[in-house]
Formats: structure tokens, sequence, C-alpha cells
């Protein structure tokens, strides 16, 4: 008797453990001097930007491909998931601007398992996904390309978003910058947890995608599990391309980010590609998990080469 007590004490500890790191547990962030000042946050989806009215497809042909409205002929079948119009403020994709800050990108495109404009703007003080700012869970449930790059059970995934195209390039190197962000960078949950995160590329008709959302030299992929700092239970993973924790909570709302790092795919000239960058949050597979938990993902305007 004694010992069945213990091991049903292990494991309602352990459920409680589980559900309070991860969804039963509102973390609140502390302003800093720094975050109240005006212009202390990037700039994501506001009025002071033409390019905060774009289309998916102006943001892609317009904003993000380097050759701009150029390469349009070479570009189609921009599509966007949740297929939230532009006039939507809670929409996961978006438009944003490094303002006044030091953000290492002067410009992009943002696209994010909640709210977009909820990534900057100004602080926010609890995670982004509570719905206490207005921008609630995506409810989209998972991606099975995603869950296929990232080797996970789909039911694994939820709130996920996307955004895929066709191009058509004309060197046989493609590349781009991008950041990856998230609030899974908090005390000891990269040992344990990351967001699902993948850059997709094959060309059209064949049957598998090539994930390009990874580290150099066979480093592995891009998550958070994969960058940190010191956390709390564990040792640094590849910390030359984390760019540490956000403890004074500017320029974006995530708890912290990568260094800008290079997708690099060979392609053939000519030949039509699809590309598809997708993003989902963890979840336990039972209603529970961390859709309060976003994460986010910063493409570098212009960088992003198709040789036009």
């Amino acid at each position: 008797m004694k010992n069945f007590l213990i091991a049903l004490y292990i494991l309602l500890f352990s459920l409680a453990s589980a559900q309070n790191g991860r969804s039963g547990k509102v973390e609140i962030a502390k302003p800093s001097s720094e975050s109240m000042k005006a212009g202390a946050f990037i700039n994501v989806n506001t009025a002071q930007y033409p390019e905060s009215n774009f289309s998916i497809e102006q943001l892609i042909t317009n904003v993000l491909i380097s050759g701009g409205s150029a390469c349009s002929a070479n570009v189609s079948n921009v599509t966007v998931s949740p297929n939230l119009a532009v006039s939507n403020i809670d929409r996961s994709w978006g438009y944003f601007n490094k303002g006044t800050t030091n953000f290492p990108f002067d410009d992009g495109i943002v696209l994010m398992t909640g709210a977009a404009r909820l990534s900057g703007n100004s602080f926010i003080s609890t995670v982004l996904g509570t719905g206490g700012q207005g921008g609630n869970a995506l409810g989209t449930g998972g991606d099975t390309d995603l869950a296929t790059a990232i080797g996970v059970n789909n039911s694994k995934l939820s709130d996920a978003t996307y955004i895929e195209f066709d191009f058509v390039p004309v060197t046989s190197q493609l590349t781009f910058n991008y950041i990856f962000a998230s609030e899974e960078y908090s005390g000891g949950y990269p040992c344990q947890y990351s967001d699902g995160f993948a850059l997709l590329i094959k060309k059209v008709g064949d049957p598998t995608y090539t994930n390009l959302a990874v580290l150099p030299n066979g480093a592995g992929p891009v998550s958070v599990t994969n960058i940190h700092g010191p956390a709390t239970g564990c040792s640094p993973v590849n910390a030359q391309y984390f760019a540490g924790n956000n403890t004074t909570n500017i320029e974006t709302n995530f708890n912290g980010r990568t260094v800008p790092l290079t997708a690099t795919a060979t392609v053939i000239p000519g030949q039509t590609y699809h590309f598809k960058m997708v993003l989902a949050d963890f979840t336990f597979g039972t209603g529970s998990g961390d859709t309060a938990f976003d994460t986010g993902v910063f493409l570098k305007a212009g960088s992003f080469n198709i040789g036009v």
C-alpha cells in the first residue's frame, strides 16, 4: 500500500509539474526602464508604413525577394494560412520595421504562432498567446509537412501557420536571411521544449521537402532546444548561434532569439520550386500544451535571392 501511494504521488506531481510548467502557469514579464521608452520596440503592421497594408503576395514579391516587383513573373501561387485578411489585426503574418531599435534587420516579413502585432510595438507583460492582449490562439491544429520535417507526431503540434509560394530561380543557389525567436527561451524550457519550425523547399512535383532551417556543419535543427545559452537544468547548446535572452524586454516581446542566420539551397535555374515557411506550437496532444508560448520568425527584406 505504501509503495502504491508513493507511486501515485509521483505520478500526480509529474502531471502537475508538466501542466504548471507549460499551460497552467502564466508568466509575468517585468518592465525595464528601457522597455518603457518610446521607440523601444520594432513596429509590426503599423499604419505609418504602406507595407503594413500589403497583401501576402505583395509582401513576397515587393518586400522579401531580392529584385522586388521585377521578379513577380518568377513567383506564383502565394498563399498564407490561416488566410486572415489584411484588415484583421490578429493575423499571424505581416510587415515589420525596426524603427529606432537595434534589431538586426531593418525590415521584412514576420510569421508567428499568434497575432504578429504582439511580437513588437509595445511592452506586454504576459505570454503572448493568452488572449489578454487580444491575441488568442490561432486554433489551426498541426501541419503534416512540418511534423514530417522535424520528426514528431502531428498531434503534438497546434496553432500552425505558414506562408508558401512557387518560384523559378535564375541562379544555382538560393539564399535568404532570417531570425528565429521564441517565448520558450525562459527558465528551463530550452532543456525540453521547442515549438516546431521549418523552412521547406522542393521541386514542384517532387514528393519530399528539404528543410533549410538547419545549422551549418551538421549542427542540427534551428530550435529552442538546439540553440540556447545556459538554461536551468542543462548546459548551453550551439550557443554561438544564440543572441541571448531578452532580459531588458525590448525590441520584441519574445524571451530570446537566434543571431541572424542564412538559409542556403542549391537549385536548378529555370526549374519551378515550392517554398514553405511553417511554424507551430508544441503541445502534449491532449488539449494542453503551450499555445500561450508563441514563436516567430523574421525574414530580412530583400534577402530572398533567386537571381533576378
